[in-house]
This record gives C-alpha cells, structure tokens and sequence, in this order.
C-alpha cells in the first residue's frame, strides 16, 4: 500500500511542479477600474494618505527615517469609466485633424476663473483636463476604449498598478517573451513590475506635494497636471512668440522630433499619424532669434505676465531690486528658489525654468564641475555643452539664471541639437542680420555686482570647415558627435543633456563613448525612473562593444571597460506637474530623473 501511494506521488509531482511554475510565470491579474464609491479629488485621498512632506535624495516620502513598511502602497488612482468632454475630444482627434487645440483649452481655461470668481466650487471640478488610459503594451498603444459600451474599459496590473492595458491579451504580450516569437526591443513589465510598485509608485505622493504647494498646482482625476490649462489661465498659451514670449510651443501633442524614436514610431504614432503635423503652422522653435534684436524689454516682453510682481527679473529696478548673493547651497529645491527670487509661490515660473534650474544643479551637485565653496575672489570659467536643445531655444535669455546663482562664475554654453543647426541655418540664408545668424554668442547677460558678478554667454553652435581627410567625417545635422571635438581647441567641462531619452535615439551612442574615452563629465535628465535606470544598465553594454574597435593597449580601451558608477536621483528642479502620459501612472515628469553618466575626473 505504502509503495502504491509512493508510486502516485511519483507520477502526480511533475505534473504538481509544472502548473506551480505556469503559476508563477504568469503575469498578475488585471482587473477592470471600479466605479469610486466617493467623489473625492485625488488629492484629497493623496493629501491623507501622505505620511510626511520631507523626502530623501531619492524623492521616497519618509517619516522622521523610518524603515518603509512591507506592505506595497498602494497609490490613490481615480478609476471612473465615465468620459469626460476633454477626454472624448481627444479621442476623436487621433483620427480627424483638429487646429483649435489650444483655443478650445482656453475656453476651458475661461470657464474655470470665471467659476472661480463666482466661488463656484462645484463648476470648477467640472472642469477636467485628465487623460484618457491607453494600453501600456508597445505594439498596441490603443485607447482603452469599449464602443459599444460608450466608456473606458481600462485594465490595470495589480502587481503594481502603475500599468494599464486594453486586454488580458495585451498584458500577456508586455509580461514576458511569448515562445516562438522574437523578442522585442523594448523591455518586458515582468522586469519592472515589482521595483515599479516597491519603489516607483510610492513617489508619488511626493511629487504631487511639490505640485500643490503652488496655488495654480492643480491635479486631473488622474493625478496628472496640464501645462497647456496653466498657460491658458495666464493667458500665455500660442504658437507665436510675439504674443506669449518665452511660453510659444507648437500647437500639438508631442513638440519633440521623433524621426530616430523606435518606440514611438513603432507605437501611438500609427494611431495619430494623420494628425502629426497638424497645427504645426510653420512652428519652428526658437523664432525669437530669428530678429535682428532680442526685444528691449526681455523681462516684460519674454515673460508676458500681467502681474510683473510674478516675474523673476533679470534686469533690476527700485520695485524690483536684484537677489542677494546666494550663499553654497542656499537654492536647493523650488522653494529656496523662490525665496531667494522673492517671488510668490503664486508665479508659474517654476513651469517655464525647470531647463534652467536642472542645469544650475547638474553643474553643482551631479557634476561638481563649479565649486561654490571656493574664494569669492577666484574667478572660474565653465565651458558647457548643452545637447538637443528644443523648446529651450524658445526662452535662451532665462538661462541668465545662472550668472545670478553662480558668483564669480563665467559660463559659456554652447547649444547643439537638429532644432539648432536648422534655426542657425534658415537664418544665415534668409536672416542674415538675424540674432541666429550670428557665429558669436546670442545672448550674454553680467549679473549685478551685489549678486556675485557672474556672468554667461551663450552660443549656437556653428561646426568649423571640414577638413579633407581620407576617412570623411559625416556631414554635421546638428548632432553632437566626434567630429565636434576633433575640430575643437578645447573640451568640455561638462557636457548636459535634459530630457534626452537616450534609448530612444541612435545618436547618443556616439555621445556617450566619447564622453568615456575623454572623461568629459556628462550627465542627463529624462521623465522617468524607469527610463534612466534602463539607461544607466545598458550603457555598460554599449561601452563594452565600443572597445573591441581598440587595442587593448590603447588607453581608449581601458577608459570604455572601466567600471563606473552612474547613480540615479530625483531632480528637486523637475517640472511640476505630473505629464499627461496615458500609458503610465508611476511618476513622469519634464527632467524628473538624474543620470550621471560620466562623473568628473
């Protein structure tokens, strides 16, 4: 009897131990988003599940140092299936152009003050700007929709709840390499999903905090934020410069170029692409320089605020007299700064200078390329390359912030990107006189003695004459690659670059094996953890295939294999504000995540 019941368990165990395994391979359920019981904002529920308003340097809330608990957070995520106007908007316009975008957001934006002046509370929450879910998986990114059912049906992964898929099909496909099948580029959820929940999702309640401390900081029910509906309540939303400023951006979704993006052309692309270029009226960032002049009035005429008391002024008057010489590591967060600005908190500046900011700390705290500690009578000279600059060159004169914070400091900021070399080449053809057309630098700004004397200039860069060499180089589009520095006198002190999604681009393969062969210190932000993290994993692999071109005696082999260290932090300058990014609910924000990719010697 004994040796029969052994004889079962014998044949019963593979068969116990495969379903165990198909258990555990198995992607987490998916559940369909339940109607709330309660009209609670989201930030209502985030506001009292919030533990503290302090976080560490890597942006996780804590409590007094408190060891986290074991139990995953779960994050406040409004799940209603109703559509909302905006919503049902935006769905129609992947399939029919639309060119009244930014005029039916000021209507909204309308519609909002004038309920906040008759204290309408319950007409201001109709007001809503939130994003429609879409499925997270790559080859689908289709709006979870349901026809026939006229709402979202939009399921969730409970392993993290930061993702949302269409169907448990397309959750299936994100999980894990199906067999059979070739493997995608991309990377699969299962990779991410714990570290999603365990690390990422619980950031959130910090950086919806560094949003609301701003009175205009104002959450979807989707906990994401719309800069456009900001610019519109400051009246400042539209493609023209001349009549919002520093705030112009192209009349659409995406403004960034996407030609040599795998993911994106792979993915939301198809379903959008008749309504690409829509809008775009002939934007081309950085037109402002395309004037023989910058305006008399920067401060005014940039800005294109009302209330000038919201204004962070670079040139100083009796009402508005210059900061005090900030003291080593006065500005630290968006607060100090405003502080240090005297500003009130109610200024959207923080929206439009988040460039600016992330590229005062990269230099000071990623990098440490400027010493802030040194003799406040020793001169430092700072040469910065500032890689694929887009909507930047639309407000250059902002970058004057730096002179104020950085006493005794010259900064010399050279610009490269696409977006560049077209502006610069358009203006030698068609604006000679044109600011852009200049070789030399396109704004220079000195900050008052009081502040520290510092000063900057910046410059669009313009390659010198090729030489001819049997081995030409590539002709220059305006992407930084080696060519700049086998042409250049000097290098870098530091090399930055601001949301640069550098897995998305082929390009910035060549940036980063120069950066590691010369040891230029080379830092970059982009929207997500999750992102950089990924950034920071394979470019061990892209420095490693780099070195079979050399021998192993040369030191550019032993540069591209040497282990380095490339620590990832939350940016305290990011943009607040949670992006309207419908595929995803853990934190994505404008320079949210630092990588240092190649530190200082």
């Amino acid at each position: 009897m004994i040796a029969l019941l052994f004889t079962i368990l014998a044949l019963a165990l593979p068969f116990v131990y495969a379903s165990y395994r198909a258990l555990k391979n198995a992607p987490p359920a998916v559940e369909p988003t339940p109607i709330p019981t309660t009209k609670e904002t989201n930030l209502d529920l985030t506001r009292r599940m919030a533990t503290s308003k302090e976080a560490n340097l890597d942006g996780m809330a804590n409590s007094q140092g408190e060891e986290p608990k074991s139990e995953p957070w779960r994050p406040p995520v409004d799940a209603t299936t109703d559509i909302t106007p905006h919503e049902r908007r935006m769905l129609d316009v992947t399939h029919t152009a639309s060119s009244d975008h930014f005029e039916y957001i000021r209507q909204e934006a309308k519609k909002f003050e004038d309920s906040v002046k008759a204290g309408d509370v319950a007409a201001q929450k109709e007001i809503r700007l939130s994003v429609a879910p879409t499925c997270s998986f790559v080859d689908c990114g289709k709006p979870c929709w349901n026809d026939s059912k006229d709402k979202w049906t939009p399921k969730r992964c409970l392993g993290c709840l930061g993702n949302y898929y269409c169907s448990k099909q397309c959750q299936k496909a994100d999980w894990k390499p199906i067999p059979g099948k070739p493997k995608r580029r991309s990377a699969y959820h299962k990779d991410w999903c714990k570290r999603i929940r365990d690390e990422y999702m619980p950031q959130l309640t910090w950086f919806q905090d560094q949003l609301t401390q701003f009175p205009w900081g104002r959450l979807e029910r989707d906990g994401t934020f719309s800069r456009e509906f900001l610019q519109a309540r400051f009246d400042v939303l539209d493609s023209d410069y001349r009549n919002v400023g520093f705030w112009a951006a192209p009349e659409r979704v995406n403004p960034h170029d996407t030609t040599d993006d795998p993911v994106y052309n792979a993915g939301i692309q198809r379903f959008s692409r008749r309504n690409a270029d829509v809008n775009l009226g002939g934007f081309a960032h950085g037109q402002m320089m395309l004037a023989g002049e910058w305006p008399s009035d920067v401060d005014q005429d940039g800005w294109k605020l009302k209330n000038e008391a919201l204004i962070p002024h670079l040139f100083f008057t009796g009402e508005f007299p210059p900061p005090a010489r900030p003291r080593p590591g006065q500005v630290k967060d968006w607060k100090s700064w405003y502080e240090w600005r005297a500003l009130p908190l109610e200024s959207p500046a923080a929206v439009l200078m988040d460039h600016v900011l992330t590229t005062y700390y990269l230099l000071t705290e990623t990098l440490k390329v400027v010493d802030l500690h040194r003799p406040s009578g020793e001169q430092q000279v700072v040469d910065v390359h500032y890689l694929g600059a887009e909507l930047e060159l639309n407000f250059l004169p902002l970058f004057s912030e730096l002179a104020l914070l950085l006493p005794n400091t010259r900064v010399n900021l050279t610009i490269f990107s696409p977006a560049t070399h077209a502006l610069s080449g358009e203006a030698k053809q068609r604006y000679p006189l044109s600011i852009a057309a200049r070789e030399g630098p396109v704004w220079e700004y000195t900050a008052p003695r009081s502040t520290g004397g510092g000063s900057i200039a910046l410059s669009l860069y313009h390659p010198p004459p090729r030489p001819s060499m049997p081995r030409t180089l590539r002709p220059f589009t305006g992407v930084w690659d080696r060519s700049v520095m086998m042409l250049s006198r000097t290098d870098p002190d530091a090399i930055v670059a601001l949301n640069a999604r550098i897995l998305s681009y082929s390009t910035w393969h060549e940036v980063v094996t120069c950066c590691a062969i010369g040891n230029f210190p080379f830092a970059c932000t982009d929207y997500a953890q999750q992102t950089v993290q990924m950034t920071a994993d394979c470019i061990p692999e892209w420095t490693k295939d780099a070195a079979q071109n050399f021998s192993r005696e040369e030191n550019a082999y032993h540069e591209l294999v040497r282990e380095r260290t490339r620590p990832i932090t939350v940016n305290p300058f990011h943009r607040p504000g949670q992006r309207p990014i419908p595929m995803v609910r853990s934190p994505n924000l404008g320079n949210g995540f630092i990588c240092k990719i190649v530190g200082s010697k």
